[in-house]
């Protein structure tokens, strides 16, 4: 598996477009769109309302003083969610297969032992809940795989770290 090159732009409010500066306060939230594209919003403070009824969840950070360089990933149940509503769609299972091999990176999920005769599905198993998740092994081109990386690291990374995690249900 590939390293993603994750690096976003400053943070900007999506209402109001205004960058967020060093000690700014913020809020994320990842989002269906229409289309069913994810889409991830950030909002300053004071234009925060609360999660949108399509959302799969939300968290709260604040822009660092000093770049640290390091990558900071949404909250593991955001992360969970997000896996879970591209495991309902059929047409993004090689997105759900890419997800889903970050998460055993991240040892959100486990591979288990499948015993399935072709391997043409990965058995996963959440740590935390026990969910059993079979996913369809994908043949990706190289420019798809890009294409992937870009939408993951838009939606799900961040260079500020985490204030607390808000995941309403």
């Amino acid at each position: 598996m590939q390293n993603f090159a994750i690096k976003r732009n400053a943070p900007k409010c999506f209402r109001t477009e205004k960058v967020f500066r060093p000690g700014d306060c913020f809020y994320s939230e990842l989002v269906e769109s229409d289309d069913g594209q994810m889409v991830r919003k950030d909002y300053a403070a004071d234009q925060w309302t609360g999660m949108s009824e399509n959302a799969i969840g939300w968290w709260k950070q604040t822009v660092p003083q000093l770049e640290s360089g390091k990558i900071y990933w949404a909250p593991d149940e955001v992360l969970i969610r997000y896996f879970q509503s591209l495991m309902n769609s059929p047409q993004r299972a090689q997105a759900a297969y890419i997800m889903a091999l970050l998460m055993v990176q991240k040892r959100l999920l486990t591979l288990e032992d499948s015993g399935l005769e072709d391997d043409a599905k990965l058995v996963l198993r959440e740590r935390k809940s026990g969910e059993v998740f079979e996913v369809a092994q994908q043949n990706i081109s190289p420019e798809r795989i890009k294409e992937l990386e870009m939408q993951l690291c838009e939606n799900l990374f961040s260079d500020q770290p985490f204030v607390q995690t808000d995941v309403e249900p």
